[in-house]
């Protein structure tokens, strides 16, 4: 913003005590980003990029009133998809908190995570990590797309994590297309999971529809993911 920036702002406020518990979400353009440090530092709990979606929204208002944490990645992340912390980063270690212990999973798996938010992508892959997995990012359904028709032969995805709301192409459409081939044969069966903020009377039955096989809500919960894993893995 002209004269006084965001980031300026919430330094004021910090500093006064009227406003010590403030909610505080960052907007930002998609090609504005801030270094993580910077906005833990400020104690900024939240970062979304505009034009807002209503899952970010969601996530951010879930964030600022929910004061479970988890620390991920030598930084502090809320379990939704947060920015936050008040903690020295440089004190910060992997909190082992409710984490399943690491599985055996089949020889080949190979996870495609469709995700359009960077912190989600780095909260969903810490999960995956402490699992004993790894995924390949797309970033919007037409990304996946392309990542599968560009997999080789002999090394298939076998799962994929679809976010439902995204830009340019959105999980539903993503997950229909895949169902009638235009990823290649080969995957018009892979066991698609959306990944979705709502949880409203409806929302499974949109995502079947759609051609997806199950859903895990926002905020993840390691144990939910262990336990979709194990489902169809």
């Amino acid at each position: 913003m002209p004269g006084i920036d965001g980031l300026k702002l919430v330094q004021h406020l910090k500093a006064d005590a009227r406003f010590a518990s403030l909610g505080l979400v960052m907007m930002t353009p998609m090609s504005n980003h801030y270094d993580i440090p910077v906005l833990i530092d400020r104690e900024v709990q939240f970062c979304i990029h505009k034009p807002v979606n209503p899952t970010d929204l969601f996530n951010a208002l879930v964030t600022v009133n929910d004061s479970s944490k988890v620390l991920l990645e030598n930084q502090l992340f809320p379990e939704v998809q947060p920015i936050k912390e008040s903690v020295n980063l440089q004190s910060a270690k992997i909190v082992e908190h409710d984490c399943a212990s690491v599985k055996s999973w089949p020889d080949g798996t190979r996870i495609l995570l469709v995700e359009d938010n960077q912190v989600n992508q780095l909260v969903f892959k810490g999960y995956l990590r402490k699992l004993g997995l790894t995924a390949k990012l797309a970033n919007c359904g037409l990304d996946a797309l392309s990542a599968l028709e560009e997999a080789i032969d002999n090394e298939p995805y076998t799962l994929i994590f679809m976010d439902c709301q995204m830009p340019i192409m959105d999980g539903y459409e993503a997950s229909l297309l895949i169902r009638q081939g235009k990823a290649g044969d080969r995957y018009r069966k892979i066991p698609i999971i959306a990944v979705t903020a709502n949880a409203m009377k409806g929302d499974r039955e949109k995502c079947i529809e759609a051609g997806m096989d199950d859903y895990i809500t926002k905020p993840i919960k390691l144990q939910h993911l262990s336990k979709i894993l194990d489902k169809w893995l």
